[in-house]
């Protein structure tokens, strides 16, 4: 299901000004910067009060996408197409530090996920990069599950609240949510891959 990029072009103007936008993803709310956009990473650990050496996850709108970027070994790509699209964070090794702030120390471990939402890919699509997020909340706090309580948790940010009457009037798109937080699926170690629930 497509989107009027007119519908969301707001959203995708404020990511390239380098803003923190609140926007649905397949398991909960989600606030997103641009990947390549250091100064906003930095931002969104500032307003979380979020512990620097916690790096956030990288979205990208598909598995292409992905190897583009990250480049990963083979059995990586193949764990890939086996798990996304979906609700799962896929925790690899890589030189690439997308997703950690600008005073941490690089661990060489990053966390990818690729969703199935057409709103969020949509928007990668039209920013032309990967997008940086995390859950909407302050640190150790209950996420956002939809767009009430994100703006609720950060009054002064962009957010998307048309999902429901998006969803309404889409009911066979894939925007639906589970409410909870994505599964980790830590790849760190391709001989030991775990699952590893939040």
């Amino acid at each position: 299901m497509n989107i009027n990029k007119n519908e969301i072009q707001i959203y995708v103007d404020a990511l390239k000004k380098g803003e923190i936008v609140l926007l649905p993803t397949d398991t909960i709310f989600g606030m997103f910067v641009k990947s390549n956009n250091q100064q906003s990473i930095d931002n969104i650990f500032t307003l979380k009060k979020r512990n620097i050496d916690k790096p956030i996850g990288v979205y990208f709108d598909s598995i292409n996408q992905f190897c583009e970027y990250v480049k990963p070994e083979l059995v990586v790509t193949q764990l890939a197409h086996y798990i996304f699209p979906g609700p799962f964070t896929l925790l690899i090794k890589s030189n690439k530090n997308f997703g950690f702030h600008s005073k941490a120390n690089f661990s060489g471990i990053i966390g990818v996920r690729v969703v199935r939402s057409t709103i969020l890919n949509q928007i990668i699509q039209f920013v032309q990069s990967p997008l940086c997020g995390t859950s909407v909340n302050l640190s150790n706090d209950d996420p956002a599950i939809n767009a009430n309580q994100a703006k609720s948790i950060f009054k002064n940010l962009l957010c998307f609240d048309h999902e429901n009457t998006y969803e309404k009037n889409n009911p066979s798109s894939n925007d639906s949510t589970l409410n909870q937080p994505s599964i980790l699926v830590d790849a760190t170690d391709t001989n030991n891959i775990r699952l590893q629930m939040r």
